[in-house]
């Protein structure tokens, strides 16, 4: 079982401190080469990318404006110490996957993780969840 633990780090926005698990230390879980594919990128959200970011999530029904995915909403959370990692091909110019983790005061949430159906079966949620824990 794994816990997320909020933190207060130093001059620092408030953040998660990352994975506590039995047996496990937040570098077993850091990425090698062989995790990973040399045309993606895991990288922070960026208000820019709001606009590929809703129509992936409209594509893999995740989300919408309408249901309140707003870029207000996003913001919010990140400020609060949320997280909201995009993964990206670089070759296609496209958002292939991404997770978000909010924090609303009380609750450590995860959501609006997916990946798109055409990268599915390449163990690529897997990286992107490793990404998002090792924060």
């Amino acid at each position: 079982m794994c816990e997320l633990a909020p933190f207060w780090g130093l001059g620092a926005k408030r953040g998660f401190l990352g994975i506590k698990k039995l047996g496990m230390r937040p570098k077993d879980l850091i990425m090698d080469n062989t995790d990973f594919n040399d045309d993606l990128i895991i990288r922070d959200y960026h208000e820019k990318d709001y606009d590929k970011v809703v129509k992936f999530w409209q594509l893999t029904d995740m989300g919408n404006p309408e249901r309140g995915d707003s870029k207000e909403t996003i913001k919010r959370t990140l400020d609060l110490g949320g997280k909201l990692l995009v993964m990206e091909s670089k070759s296609a110019r496209q958002i292939c996957g991404t997770s978000w983790l909010t924090y609303d005061g009380r609750r450590i949430m995860l959501h609006h993780f997916g990946i798109l159906p055409e990268y599915q079966g390449k163990g690529l949620s897997k990286v992107l969840l490793k990404s998002l824990l090792i924060l």
